[in-house]
């Protein structure tokens, strides 16, 4: 098994441990990236790897791509009620993963309001194309949470910075997040939850591997 702490270190903008709740980074991203390649990689396995792993497609109770699935939708589910009772509207569970990339650099600046991020610097961070991340940062602009602007380094591109909006919310969408994986966890032992850590970052990897072909 891979080493998941330090995963989540190097591709994990805002860390698990900086939560109660020790699955909450990696868990968000490989809730995303489940969501979106699970289908092809599904699609890429035949007879003989399902026979393999003795997994049938045919009981969805006992395949983990129906799983992983069925965890990935009733996750978004939660998360969104909880964002919900934020009462702005604004933050939507499918933002989420920008926005942390786009506060955590702010964190990690000398400037206050952060400096922004390149477009494809943020596809490549979250996993989305490019197509997917033009859509995402639309929808964002227009519900005011980011807003484009000209990077003074290269007139070709452009910068995808947090609005005033998009700063203050970032506590409450934090806490949101923390109550969100305190439910998905609840009763859950601590043991079970390091190794569902350590399965979690494997399927992430894998997915990422699958992703490239």
């Amino acid at each position: 098994m891979i080493n998941v702490v330090h995963y989540c270190k190097i591709h994990i903008p805002l860390s698990w441990t900086q939560f109660s709740t020790p699955l909450s980074g990696v868990l968000l991203n490989a809730l995303d990236l489940i969501a979106t390649y699970a289908e092809r990689v599904y699609k890429c396995v035949n007879t003989e790897y399902v026979n393999m792993y003795k997994f049938n497609p045919l009981e969805p109770t006992n395949c983990p791509y129906f799983l992983i699935y069925r965890v990935s939708l009733l996750a978004t589910s939660v998360m969104k009620k909880e964002l919900a009772r934020l009462g702005s509207g604004q933050i939507k569970p499918a933002y989420l993963i920008a926005m942390i990339y786009l506060w955590n650099e702010i964190d990690e600046g000398d400037n206050s309001e952060g400096t922004g991020l390149r477009l494809n610097e943020l596809a490549n961070n979250t996993g989305l194309g490019p197509s997917t991340i033009t859509s995402l940062i639309d929808r964002m602009e227009r519900d005011g949470l980011l807003r484009r602007q000209n990077d003074p380094f290269d007139r070709r591109a452009k910068l995808v910075c947090l609005t005033d909006s998009g700063r203050e919310l970032k506590q409450s969408v934090l806490n949101a997040i923390d109550r969100t994986i305190g439910k998905i966890l609840k009763d859950i032992p601590d043991a079970d939850i390091e190794k569902n850590k350590e399965f979690l970052g494997q399927v992430l990897l894998n997915l990422q591997k699958e992703s490239e072909l």
